[in-house]
Parts: structure tokens; sequence; C-alpha cells
């Protein structure tokens, strides 16, 4: 991580300052941006989020882009030794070991006092971020780069476990086993633990990191019908398109976002049941009757904050807290280097099938 002290090799471009780019500067070398309190923050890891990124290919060319314009970050790296402050990001997730002379941390997304996210950076994918000092929290030396790196989709499962608030009596289903839902899985057990917890996963590897992590039983998307009829004592009926279930699960995370899954939800979650979006869903069609006939209540769970149920505690903190006993390095890999983010992309958009979750780019060799 050699020269990192030198400003010259850094390219930081803050919120406020990217906005004022054009055209003409793309690939300039920037100098530090003239922001108060900055830290910088150098960059070994970064998580691929799938559940925001969508891939196009044209002219054979991969074109990226997300709901959010940007492939961004929750970010684990090293504070720089200069003594200034930082300014971080959200959503993919980047780390960096340590040495003597800086600490780790991790950088997220600042949030106002009514929760919302205040705009991200967006140089995820880049050597160095520019943080404010609200968005640092300092990473124990117990928590592997792996690890710290799935902190911040953890403080958002954490988030929507206690959202969805079960308690001991309730049978709870977790639809999807991606990096949100095994996740999901790992917070609602650990904070809100039910009487059974019902994952539904379509590849092995899925299927045991889920049982790994805390749920009771996993089941395949096309049996979830049958076996949550079984866990519940529930009568199925069948239509033209799709089952329904008289009776079924107390509360269902919705982990997938799209429209196969999020249909089945509110068909297999009981009459007055919750049903709790975590997976960010784009324009999906849903039929709304058995939301309205079962009398369901839907809610949403983004992101992460302060949790009044946990005496206003900050997710981010429970997240810390919880993980060191979770071995979330598990979900993380295969790397690859930040030269290699087309084979990155392209992998993690297969990652469930080829045995992957959280696909990440590895940056602890490089120097700036």
């Amino acid at each position: 991580m050699g020269g990192a002290d030198h400003p010259q090799h850094r390219t930081k471009v803050g919120c406020e300052h990217r906005q004022h780019l054009d055209a003409d500067s793309a690939g300039t070398e920037l100098g530090e941006p003239a922001l108060p309190k900055v830290l910088s923050l150098l960059y070994r890891r970064s998580a691929i989020d799938q559940q925001e990124q969508i891939v196009v290919r044209i002219d054979d060319d991969l074109a990226v882009r997300t709901h959010y314009e940007e492939l961004a970050a929750c970010v684990s790296g090293l504070l720089s030794s200069s003594g200034r402050d930082t300014f971080g990001q959200c959503p993919l997730s980047i780390m960096i070991g340590s040495t003597p002379r800086r600490s780790r941390a991790i950088v997220c997304c600042p949030r106002r006092e009514d929760r919302s996210v205040v705009g991200c950076p967006d140089a995820a994918w880049g050597e160095v971020v520019v943080a404010h000092p609200s968005q640092i929290h300092p990473v124990s030396d117990k928590l592997s780069d792996e690890a710290a790196v799935l902190i911040e989709p953890l403080a958002c499962c954490i988030h929507a476990a206690l959202r969805g608030g079960a308690t001991k009596d309730d049978i709870v289903v977790v639809s999807g086993s991606g990096t949100i839902g095994l996740l999901t899985i790992a917070a609602v057990k650990t904070f809100t633990p039910p009487k059974r917890l019902i994952a539904i996963a379509k590849h092995p590897t899925q299927r045991d990191l889920a049982l790994k992590l805390g749920a009771d039983q996993v089941v395949a998307p096309a049996d979830v019908f049958q076996r949550v009829r079984f866990a519940t004592g529930s009568r199925r009926l069948e239509s033209m398109n799709r089952s329904l279930l008289l009776g079924g699960a107390d509360i269902t995370f919705e982990c997938v976002g799209r429209a196969d899954s999020l249909n089945d939800v509110v068909r297999f979650t009981r009459e007055g049941g919750t049903v709790v979006a975590v997976g960010m869903p784009g324009e999906e069609k849903v039929d709304w009757a058995p939301i309205w006939q079962r009398e369901l209540t839907v809610m949403g769970a983004y992101a992460y904050g302060t949790e009044p149920k946990r005496k206003a505690r900050k997710t981010f903190d429970l997240a810390l807290e919880a993980s060191p006993s979770l071995n979330l390095e598990q979900l993380t890999g295969p790397l690859f280097g930040l030269g290699e983010y087309r084979d990155a992309i392209e992998y993690a958009m297969s990652a469930g099938r080829l045995g992957a979750v959280k696909v990440a780019f590895d940056l602890r060799r490089l120097r700036i």
C-alpha cells in the first residue's frame, strides 16, 4: 500500500463534485477534493451486488447500470494515516486489510434523522474513496476482510428481521437464498428466532449455507407450497395458474424481488400474515387479489439506521456484534482483480449456479 500518502496518486471524487465533471474529464487523474474532515480510504476488496446490478450486452461489450445509476459499495478498508476523516458508499462492497500505520473500518451510506439514505459516492470500483466521519465503523481484529465486506448487507437484513418481528410461535419463510436471503436467515435466527424457519433455495451451495446459517428446513421453489402446507397444517387449493394455501406462513421475507417470487409469497402467507419485501424489486407485475382477500400486511425493509425495537441502537453496531459468530467469510468468493471486472461481473450473474454467493474484487496487493 506504499504511495498512499501522495495525493497526486489518488483518484477521489465526492458526490457533490461528480456532477460537475463533464465527458472531457473522463479518465483524468484528479487531485484530492476540498472537502472538510475527509479521510482517504484505500480499497482492498469489493463484493459485487447481484441484487442491484443489471448487465446488458451491447456490441459484445458489457454495459453496467443499477437502479441507482451506478454500482455502489459498502466499503471496508484502511484509513489513511494522514489524520483526516472519510466519505463512503453502499450496496457493492470493498475491503482492505490493516497495516501497523492504518486501522480497518467499514464505510456506509449516511442517513438523515428521518432514516432516508443520503446519496452515496460512486467510486466503489476505484482504489480510493472519500467518506464522512459519520459513515465510518471500526472493524474488530476478530473479523476477517472476507466477513467485513458483508457487514453492510447483514445490517440491511437485521433491519428487515426486526421489521418482521417474528416470535417464538411463528412459522417463518425466507424466499430466496442469495446474499440477502442467506443473511436474512442469519438475522432472523439471531435476533427474532421463530418456531420454525423455512428457506427456499435453488442451488446446492445455497441449500447448505441456509442450513448452516440457521434454517430448520430448506425447500426447492417447486416444492414450497407443499412443504409450507405440511409445516403449517394448511389446506392447498389449485387454480389454473398458481396454488393457494388456506393458512400458511405467519411471516415471509421476500428476498428475490421478482414477480414469480412475489406472487408466490402472497399465496402461501396466511390470512392476516406479514410479507416483508427485502429484495430489491423493479416494476414487477403482482396480483393484488390475494393481498386484499387475505388482508396481508406488506412492508418494505430498506437499508438500515437505528432500531426502535433495540433501544434505538444503530443497525450497523448490531451487525458488527453479531457477525463474528456467523462465519460470514464462507459467503465471500471467488476473488478477482479490479482489472478483471468483466470476468467478475459475468461470474456474479451466474453465481448461484456456479456455487458462489458474494463474488468480490481483491485489491489487497494494489499499490497506489
